[in-house]
């Protein structure tokens, strides 16, 4: 899982990454949901189709039951193995030449996160593009 620190005046909070910020890779725990910015939680912002939730929604707000070949890779219910049709194809082990789907790309940083990140994933996510960025 990818995990997020972010400080501010307040304090420090963690928030777990998910959906298509994370090429998704990594999942809400049960009874959450993604939000359209890769964050999971609960309530409106993060759970309803609305304000573009990602994954575990449903048009309540209320995280949705995982059901596999409803395009979207649920959480710990769904994974490459048990609803590759949601998920994906598992990616082999050992070094990664390729991407696994012919279509995808790879971006590599050297230098962290930086005042660009944030932009480069609104891009992805309005391009619907499938995204992993590793901390």
């Amino acid at each position: 899982a990818v995990v997020v620190v972010a400080v501010s005046s307040v304090g420090v909070a963690l928030a777990q990454q998910c959906g298509a910020q994370v090429g998704f890779a990594a999942s809400c725990p049960e009874g959450t949901c993604c939000s359209q910015h890769g964050y999971c939680g609960e309530g409106d912002e993060f759970c309803s189709p609305a304000f573009g939730c990602q994954e575990g929604c449903d048009a309540s707000g209320a995280a949705a039951e995982a059901a596999c070949g409803d395009g979207l890779c649920n959480g710990d219910d769904e994974t490459c193995t048990s609803c590759a049709v949601d998920c994906g194809p598992c990616q082999k082990k050992g070094v990664v030449r390729r991407c696994v789907r012919d279509g995808d790309y790879v971006l590599t940083f050297d230098d962290g996160p930086s005042a660009a990140t944030e932009e480069l994933l609104d891009v992805l996510a309005a391009k619907a593009a499938p995204a992993a960025l590793f901390v």
